[in-house]
């Protein structure tokens, strides 16, 4: 075989590999997009419905941090492991109480997301217009982008990853702030 055809072959090669590739970031962006669509944005987020539906789904633990309280200031999370056909995420459930209100969230989140393409991804699948903020961290290490208001006054959708260093890597919250709990 001629040099000419060996380049062509290789060159050929490579584009298959990395249309494979974004291929499967895209599957794979869709995928937690799908999964964060119904675990966390059909209903307004609350701690106890999902964690009922995480246990009726049979989703491992992966951590249980901090209580819920009826009054006063409390902090709780709790994440679960799901496995899709594209990989594993965490779903996280969140709570908050204190004296700058009440906050609760649902969210996923996941360390092979990528963030422009999981971020492009997101907003087109939620017809999402321009962000209300968007961040670089003090350390430049993490982007959080965040749409107010998405849902309904006091909501926000919030998307963290670690596009500025090149990382994979991207967390996915519904939010909902409150009045503090008396």
């Amino acid at each position: 075989m001629d040099t000419d055809k060996m380049k062509c072959l290789a060159a050929i090669s490579v584009l298959m590999l990395c249309s494979l590739e974004n291929a499967h970031a895209t599957e794979r962006d869709a995928s937690l997009i799908n999964s964060f669509q119904v675990l966390c944005t059909l209903v307004a987020p609350v701690f106890e419905k999902i964690e009922q539906k995480a246990m009726a789904m049979r989703l491992p633990v992966r951590r249980d941090i901090g209580q819920s309280k009826e009054s006063g200031p409390f902090a709780h999370s709790k994440s679960w492991l799901v496995t899709l056909t594209t990989g594993p995420h965490e779903l996280t459930a969140a709570e908050a109480n204190g004296p700058h209100g009440y906050v609760k969230s649902c969210g996923i989140s996941a360390p092979d997301a990528n963030g422009e393409s999981f971020k492009s991804e997101f907003v087109s699948v939620m017809k999402l217009g321009r962000p209300s903020s968007e961040n670089i961290s003090k350390d430049g290490i993490m982007r959080a982008t965040e749409w107010k208001d998405a849902f309904g006054a006091g909501t926000s959708l919030q998307l963290v990853d670690a596009t500025p260093k090149n990382k994979s890597g991207a967390m996915l919250f519904y939010i909902v702030r409150e009045a503090s709990k008396p």
